[in-house]
C-alpha cells in the first residue's frame, strides 16, 4: 500500500496539531481562521508544493513533516536578501550568525502568515535537479505545530485553520498524535495486527516504510 493511500483517510478527515512542536505561531489576516482551500501542486503523486510568498517573494514550498526547523536553499535566500546576519551585531544577533541559522523569515501561504520563523540553508540544486522541479524552501513543522491542517488529495488542495476552530467532519475518526524526538506518531494496524506507532510522515516520496519486526 502506498503512504499516500494510508494518509488520504487520515488528513481529509481530521486536522493535525502537532503537540511539543517548536514552531511559529499561525497569523491569520482581517481576523479570519482559516485560510480556505488552497490549490496544491502533487508532484509525481509524491510531493505536496504549496504556492506561498517567502519575505514578499512569490514561490512554492515543499511541504514536510517531522522537520522541527525548515530548509532553505542558500541560493534562493541570498536571491531575496536573506543571510545568516544583517544590520547592527547585538549579543543575539551575534548568536544567530553561529547558530546557522537564516532567520527573519516571514511564510505567507494564503492569508495565513508564519512570522520570523528560521530556517537551515542547504544546497538543493542536486535535489531539485533529481525531481525536475525548483526547491526554495522545504517547510517543516512550522506548517503543523499551531495549525489544525486539512488535506485533500484526492482534489489537491489544503487548508490551514486555528485549532479547535473548525468541526469536525461527520464520519471522522480521530486518532491521537504522540511525538518521539520530534516526529509525529499514530497508532496503525496492518493485516490485523495489533496497532502499532507508525510515523505519521508527509515529504516522503518511497512507499510506505514498514519494519521487518
Amino acid at each position: 500500500m502506498r503512504l499516500w493511500g494510508l494518509l488520504t483517510t487520515t488528513l481529509m478527515a481530521v486536522g493535525s496539531v502537532y503537540p511539543g512542536a517548536a514552531s511559529a505561531i499561525p497569523h491569520f489576516a482581517n481576523g479570519a481562521s482559516s485560510t480556505g482551500w488552497i490549490d496544491f501542486e502533487f508532484q509525481d503523486g509524491k510531493r505536496i508544493f504549496i504556492p506561498a510568498k517567502i519575505n514578499g517573494h512569490e514561490t512554492r514550498v515543499l511541504l514536510a513533516t517531522g522537520l522541527p526547523v525548515s530548509d532553505i536553499d542558500k541560493t534562493f535566500a541570498v536571491s531575496i536578501g536573506l543571510h545568516k546576519h544583517q544590520g547592527p551585531e547585538t549579543p543575539s544577533q551575534k548568536s544567530a550568525e553561529t547558530d546557522g541559522l537564516i532567520h527573519g523569515i516571514n511564510i505567507q501561504i494564503g492569508n495565513m502568515t508564519l512570522q520570523d520563523t528560521s530556517a537551515s540553508p542547504v544546497d538543493f540544486s542536486p535535489l531539485s535537479a533529481h525531481i525536475g522541479h525548483d526547491l526554495p524552501l522545504l517547510v517543516g513543522d512550522d506548517a503543523f505545530g499551531h495549525s489544525s491542517v486539512d488535506i485533500d488529495f484526492a482534489h489537491h488542495r489544503i487548508s490551514f485553520s486555528k485549532p479547535g476552530s473548525q468541526p469536525k467532519p461527520d464520519g471522522a475518526i480521530v486518532l491521537p498524535i504522540t511525538r518521539v524526538d520530534d516526529i509525529p506518531l499514530v497508532p496503525v494496524s496492518i493485516e490485523d495486527a495489533s496497532p502499532a506507532q507508525f510515523e505519521l510522515g508527509i515529504g516522503n516520496s518511497s512507499e510506505a516504510l514498514v519494519y521487518q519486526s
